[in-house]
């Protein structure tokens, strides 16, 4: 199985319309992505080389992903509904 660079995913992004500034929501399989070189801190540089400073990236993942990354800082966002009677 050939392994996948960052530049590769970067080149890849970006011919799908991931640019600079964009914002996105990611929900992947690891395993969908092959085999990468540096596994999921890759994916995760590569997306962040691909928008860049001025993109967003939003990522789903369960508590147990979070023994993958080593060099991503994370934070936890809760959404409260706001119910209005007007």
């Amino acid at each position: 199985m050939e392994i996948v660079t960052k530049n590769e995913l970067v080149q890849c992004f970006q011919s799908t319309g991931i640019h600079r500034g964009s914002v996105l929501e990611v929900h992947s399989s690891l395993s969908s992505f092959g085999q990468v070189e540096g596994g999921a801190d890759t994916v995760i540089d590569a997306l962040i080389t691909s928008v860049g400073d001025e993109g967003s990236i939003f990522i789903h993942f369960n508590k147990n992903a979070l023994l993958y990354f080593t060099n991503v800082h994370f934070f936890v966002v809760r959404l409260a509904a706001h119910v209005s009677n007007g």
